[in-house]
């Protein structure tokens, strides 16, 4: 009985160590490659905003919060994680509208940007949300709803302002090579 006892903690043991950590806890195993959720709010989501919607309107609600995704390009020695997001924009202009709102917008033809925030962020930060196995989901829209086949950890930060982040816009002056 005692075998049996021991057996089913060490499977016990087992789950929880290869699962990592449950719902909004911390996890201390990031790797090179992993996808962070960044949730951008206050002075950060007002100049990403102002970087990325070139022509569009300028107010911005208080309560802004523009979410996009980073990957994290590199686990430093002291622990902490250097992350990159890119995100390429394409210069939109207001569609002569009849008067409906909201606005529609097009690209305007120009040259494109590269916009890029990269940083090094605490781990601590960062907490992991899970959806069990069977959690409807779809990959579009359009799609229909079905169960997921595993448990999907996803990784989440919150960054209010440019602390430790660098915000840049990149422009195309030169290229070679074939089309």
């Amino acid at each position: 009985m005692a075998f049996r006892t021991l057996a089913a903690f060490l499977v016990i043991f087992g789950v929880l160590i290869a699962n990592g950590p449950s719902v909004g806890q911390n996890n201390s195993s990031f790797k090179v490659g992993n996808l962070v959720v960044i949730n951008m709010s206050g002075e950060l989501a007002k100049e990403y905003m102002r970087q990325t919607a070139s022509n569009i309107d300028r107010e911005f609600s208080p309560g802004l919060v523009v979410s996009a995704l980073a990957v994290i390009d590199e686990v430093l020695e002291d622990g902490k994680l250097r992350i990159e997001h890119t995100n390429y924009v394409s210069p939109m202009e207001p569609i002569p509208s009849l008067g409906l709102e909201p606005k529609s917008y097009r690209p305007t033809g120009s040259p494109t940007h590269l916009v890029t925030l990269t940083g090094t962020i605490d781990p601590q930060r960062i907490t992991t949300d899970v959806s069990p196995e069977g959690t409807l989901q779809s990959k579009d829209p359009n799609s229909k709803s079905e169960p997921s086949v595993a448990e999907v950890r996803t990784l989440r930060i919150d960054l209010p302002d440019l602390k430790g982040l660098k915000l840049r816009t990149w422009t195309l002056t030169d290229e070679a090579g074939e089309k």
